[in-house]
């Protein structure tokens, strides 16, 4: 007998035409075709300056802020991506002192980079993890200038920088340069402290509250102490990778303190140094103390020059100021925020 038709059974053909349905929604046209992998995602955010670069075959995102502002985290990693976080936040500087000043202190410095905080003996902190949310980064202001040229006062303190809700690293702001003027008056302590004065020669300290003698984290150094010859020469703000440095003699102001140079922001070819102490003022006319390294202001030794100001986004202090008007100190440097994070190579630009 031959082999019927199954055309004669028509619920078979049926049954046929299903399964060539359901082969064709599963597996593709191609009849085996998988469906394609998504590759993995680093976290997904916005806030601040984004910018981007490879190390060592790792692609990095980087959240550079200079004001306070929101950093949003809308999505996790997937994969073998991680979700940590690297930071580095700098406090605001600290003013250097007027009527002949102390140099300002650096504001504190703290990082899970492999420099580690500011101050003596500090190893990387633990990286932040990240968790979907909106997070306030606060970037601390630098301590003002005074407004009047001559004045006899410490310098101003700067404020601090911090993580928010996101981690609880926080970095004090800078300690005001001491003053020679009149009485006189020791710099303060902050995340570095600022420059001592004449005639007390009292050294601040670093890791500090700003302004108080609170203890902080490590983050930073003291100032430099002053000489207690007649011509009012003042010390160095520290800085957050050395203390300012006392006064070589009598007429010749301390230099600010190191700052300390990170490779967050552009990778291992391209460290930046920041959070130098700034310079001590003297009796005009002498040689005020050069600034830290990292953009600390130069103190001044000349009655018609101002000390200068710590350069902008790097929590520098600032330069005192020569003994009369019109001489000025200068403003301590606004603080900085940087975060960065792991991603695809194929994210970002």
């Amino acid at each position: 007998m031959g082999v019927r038709s199954t055309g004669n059974y028509p619920t078979t053909t049926k049954a046929d035409g299903h399964l060539s349905e359901y082969f064709r929604q599963t597996f593709g046209a191609g009849g085996g075709a998988a469906a394609p992998i998504t590759p993995p995602r680093g976290i997904e955010a916005t806030g601040g300056a984004i910018t981007y670069y490879t190390d060592s075959g790792t692609k990095y995102a980087v959240h550079t802020f200079t004001s306070t502002n929101p950093f949003n985290i809308t999505n996790l990693s997937t994969g073998d991506i991680p979700n940590s976080i690297d930071y580095l936040v700098i406090g605001g500087g600290g003013a250097g002192g007027g009527g002949c000043g102390g140099g300002g202190g650096a504001g504190g410095y703290r990082t899970s980079m492999p420099e580690g905080p500011g101050g003596p003996g500090s190893s990387p902190e633990p990286a932040a993890t990240g968790v979907v949310g909106n997070y306030t980064i606060t970037v601390g202001a630098g301590g003002a200038a005074p407004t009047s040229a001559g004045a006899t006062s410490v310098g101003n303190v700067g404020t601090n920088s911090n993580l928010g809700s996101l981690s609880p690293i926080r970095s004090e702001g800078g300690g005001g340069g001491g003053y020679s003027g009149g009485t006189g008056a020791s710099g303060s302590n902050g995340g570095s402290g600022g420059g001592g004065n004449y005639p007390s020669r009292t050294n601040s300290v670093g890791n500090r509250i700003a302004g108080t003698t609170d203890p902080a984290p490590n983050q930073g150094y003291g100032g430099g102490s002053s000489a207690s010859g007649p011509d009012y020469s003042n010390g160095g703000g520290g800085g957050a990778g050395g203390s300012g440095s006392s006064v070589p003699n009598n007429d010749t102001g301390g230099a600010g303190g190191n700052g300390k140079a990170s490779v967050i922001s552009a990778g291992p070819g391209s460290p930046v140094t920041r959070a130098g102490g700034g310079g001590g003022g003297v009796y005009d006319p002498n040689p005020g103390g050069a600034g830290g390294p990292g953009g600390g202001g130069a103190g001044s030794g000349s009655n018609p020059v101002s000390g200068g100001n710590g350069s902008p986004g790097t929590g520098s202090g600032g330069g005192g100021a020569a003994r009369d008007s019109p001489s000025k100190a200068g403003a301590g440097g606004g603080g900085l925020v940087i975060l960065r994070y792991a991603v695809h190579p194929t994210q970002g630009s």
